[in-house]
């Protein structure tokens, strides 16, 4: 049996190591919070400003991301970004649904965004990653980007 000086001697240590678990993980997870925000950031204020091209939006959103390599590709993102503002009106702001770090060193992030145009919203999805063996440089890159108007799919949240 337990007694209760046990519990009140054993407690505080308890707590202590909660706490330092729980701030070494917050550290972390906010690094990559903020490196992948800071980046979707930037990409959807190049978006709206009128004076950066969508192009430029697009390499500087896959800038490091093995998708910069896929020209046809990105000429096709770009040709849909260029039709935006005639589709679904100008962007007004851009606004993280979902953000979903994911792995023990948050190697993996999922991010939706609520595109809100003046004419019409659009869902975009984000996947970032880092590999493995890039761990100790801590930037992510894109690995996959999409849109749609598919809004529901911004309701299935990842678990």
């Amino acid at each position: 049996m337990v007694s209760c000086r046990h519990i009140s001697a054993v407690a505080p240590l308890v707590l202590v190591l909660l706490a330092f678990n729980h701030e070494t993980k917050g550290q972390s997870e906010g690094f990559v919070d903020e490196q992948v925000r800071e980046r979707l950031d930037t990409f959807f204020n190049a978006l709206k400003d009128e004076e950066i091209t969508a192009e430029t939006a697009i390499q500087g959103l896959l800038d490091g991301s093995p998708l910069a390599n896929n020209l046809e590709k990105i000429n096709r993102l770009v040709e849909s970004l260029e039709s935006f503002d005639d589709n679904y009106g100008r962007l007004v702001t851009a606004e993280p649904i979902v953000f979903r770090p994911i792995g023990s060193n948050q190697d993996l992030v999922i991010a939706k965004y609520l595109y809100k145009a003046e004419r019409y919203p659009v869902a975009w999805h984000f996947t970032f990653y880092r590999a493995p063996s890039r761990v100790s440089e801590k930037e992510l890159v894109v690995i996959a980007l999409r849109f749609d108007t598919k809004l529901e799919s911004l309701l299935n949240p990842i678990p």
